[in-house]
């Protein structure tokens, strides 16, 4: 899985422990944590869930596998944050 975050109709305000995330078209606020926010930028539709993974590593030194991003990814595609969903 290759994911792609959903641009159109999102307006994102970066804080400095979390980014919130306004839905124009559901009109809902989402405040993504850090690895939650780093997974969503970093979702471009060329970047895999193991790569996904390592970035989260690299940039938040922080444990992450597969698993912490299919659930992360799982969440962002709920709040309908991901292409397609």
């Amino acid at each position: 899985m290759r994911p792609e975050r959903r641009q159109k109709g999102l307006l994102t305000e970066q804080l400095p422990t979390e980014t919130i995330v306004y839905d124009t078209t559901t009109r809902k606020i989402h405040c993504l944590n850090p690895v939650a926010a780093l997974v969503w930028r970093s979702c471009d539709g060329a970047t895999s869930e193991a790569e996904l993974a390592h970035i989260v590593r690299r940039e938040l030194s922080v444990p992450a596998d597969e698993g912490l991003i299919r659930l992360t990814l799982a969440k962002l595609a709920q709040a309908r944050l991901l292409e397609g969903d």
